[in-house]
């Protein structure tokens, strides 16, 4: 069975998450592989919208640097979305492993947000959880 994995190497990092996309009654719905569905949300807290912008920010960052787009604006045009949105999605790339994995594992602390995630915050890992109040991101 596939398994969500974050790793880190340098600056870089990089999110597995084992699903699709299909659309069903005109939205779109994640679909995990089979087995999945409970043991991915371990509390009641799950956000599913954050883990889906990961997984579309994660998406998109990877259409760019296989050379597929050139550009955040020629991508956004494709996908039929406003660039600005867009760009804000991919800035989700820029957070720390912990925080991510903590996110995808449904561990993320029940203020944080994707509004609080679109505002500006620290592109340095090790400054990234005390200025999104997070205490620990180590479960």
């Amino acid at each position: 069975m596939d398994r969500v994995t974050v790793t880190g190497m340098g600056d870089s990092i990089r999110v597995r998450v084992p699903m699709k996309l299909r659309k069903r009654s005109g939205r779109k719905m994640v679909i995990v592989p089979e087995g999945m569905e409970n043991a991915r949300v371990p509390n009641a807290d799950y956000q599913g919208t954050l883990v889906i912008a990961l997984a579309r920010a994660y998406l998109w960052e990877e259409m760019l640097e296989s050379g597929k787009f050139n550009s955040i604006r020629e991508l956004s045009e494709t996908l039929g979305l406003d660039s600005a949105y867009v760009a804000r999605i991919m800035r989700l790339t820029l957070l720390s492993p912990e925080i991510a994995k903590a996110i995808i594992e449904g561990h993320e602390p029940s203020g944080l947000s994707y509004r609080m995630l679109a505002k500006p915050f620290p592109i340095l890992w090790r400054n990234q959880a005390s200025a999104l109040g997070i205490t620990d991101t180590s479960r």
